[in-house]
């Protein structure tokens, strides 16, 4: 993962540079090549940076399992003219790497980052992958002002189930997250559901007791 991310950095900077095309993946091991699902995806990060900053020239953003910070060039590209205090928290391996490579974010391995506010939380195909993914929302919750969850597999018409995912020459297990029980454990952590994106991509997973479908969530910290 990290000599891929490694790897990866000069080239993905280079892609998403204007007048070049927004939509190239932000993962490790995908190549630079843009496509409608990843436009989709960072058109939708860029909405949630737009209604966090609406009237501000600056703001601070937590990007929970972001990697090389990736998303933050994203976001300097689309808004040119605002201030971001950047934070990204990912595994101790990765954030070491990162720190070396890009100076300009704040990169963390544990979870006291969420013992800090931010005007942002955001979770880009990573909440999946937390065993206790109802309790991680309720710390997002509870550390930002907005919380946006993308990149999400969700189950519209059942409750959540688990599945094994092979990748990165290894297999791991994440969660399709029911769509109902999403929204409540949202709804218990104190935020009120603003806006919901469809990203146009599932995953073909055999056995699986119900279909899955990437979405978009936008939730704000309520008053």
């Amino acid at each position: 993962m990290v000599d891929s991310y490694r790897r990866k950095l000069p080239e993905f900077r280079r892609a998403i540079a204007a007048p070049g095309c927004i939509g190239v993946p932000t993962e490790a091991l995908l190549g630079t090549s843009p496509a409608q699902y990843d436009q989709n995806v960072l058109l939708e990060y860029a909405y949630a940076v737009a209604r966090t900053s609406a009237g501000r020239d600056r703001i601070s953003i937590l990007d929970w399992g972001g990697g090389f910070g990736f998303l933050s060039f994203v976001v300097a590209e689309l808004f040119p003219e605002l201030t971001v205090d950047f934070h990204v928290k990912d595994v101790a391996s990765v954030a070491r790497a990162a720190r070396d490579q890009v100076t300009d974010v704040t990169f963390w391995d544990d979870d006291t980052c969420l013992d800090r506010q931010f005007d942002l939380v955001t979770a880009c195909g990573s909440l999946q992958y937390e065993p206790a993914w109802a309790a991680t929302i309720a710390r997002f919750g509870a550390a930002g002002d907005l919380v946006f969850l993308n990149r999400l597999p969700v189950a519209l018409t059942t409750s959540s189930f688990v599945t094994r995912q092979h990748a990165y020459g290894t297999s791991y297990v994440g969660w399709v997250i029911g769509r109902t029980e999403l929204l409540t454990a949202a709804a218990h952590a104190g935020l009120q559901f603003e806006r919901e994106f469809v990203e146009g991509w599932s995953a073909s997973i055999p056995r699986a007791p119900a279909p899955d479908e990437h979405r978009g969530f936008l939730f704000r910290r309520a008053r």
